[in-house]
Order: structure tokens, then sequence, then C-alpha cells
């Protein structure tokens, strides 16, 4: 099985593309890695592999030298949070007529 480190913004499906050449493989590193595919990463956290799915993928990630990290910040989560009807206040910012 390949290892691999995790690096800044990145989450699962991220490293699913890349590695192994599908976001479904997600799951499968969950499973061998005893996560949830929701947890949140740490950088330099190490991770076991499943098997390439698609190397075409895989090479396309690698020979373009792209390294997708597409989690969001801790501050982005929370502005992602502070939008919403949950937060509009009536007559103000959500205008009923």
């Amino acid at each position: 099985m390949l290892n691999m480190k995790v690096r800044d913004n990145q989450n699962l499906y991220d490293i699913a593309i890349q590695y192994c050449g599908s976001s479904e493989a997600a799951y499968d590193i969950a499973y061998l890695n005893g996560i949830s595919v929701t947890d949140s990463l740490t950088v330099g956290q190490e991770l076991e592999l499943p098997p390439v799915v698609s190397k075409s993928i895989v090479d396309y990630y690698a020979n373009k030298s792209l390294t997708p990290a597409t989690s969001l910040t801790e501050t982005q989560q929370n502005e992602a949070l502070a939008e919403g009807i949950d937060f509009w206040a009536v007559e103000t910012e959500f205008i009923i007529s």
C-alpha cells in the first residue's frame, strides 16, 4: 500500500482523486485509516491509500503537478454558516412583500 502526507486545505476527496483517480476512493481511504470522510485532516497527517482506480487520472494530476486542496478554512466555514435565511432579519435583509 502507498502512503502520503496531507497538504494544506486537503480533504479525502482531494486525495482520492489525485492519488487514486476517483473521488469514490475517499471512502476506502477513510476505512483504511479509521476516519470518517467528513473528518478534518491535519497538515502532515500520513494516510494509507488503496490501489489506483484510474491511472489516466492519476497521471494527469502528476504530469500537470496539480494538488487539489478544496477544503474550506475555519474562517470560510464560519462565514458560510453565518449566511442564509436563519441569519436574516425580517424586513431588513429579508423583505416580505
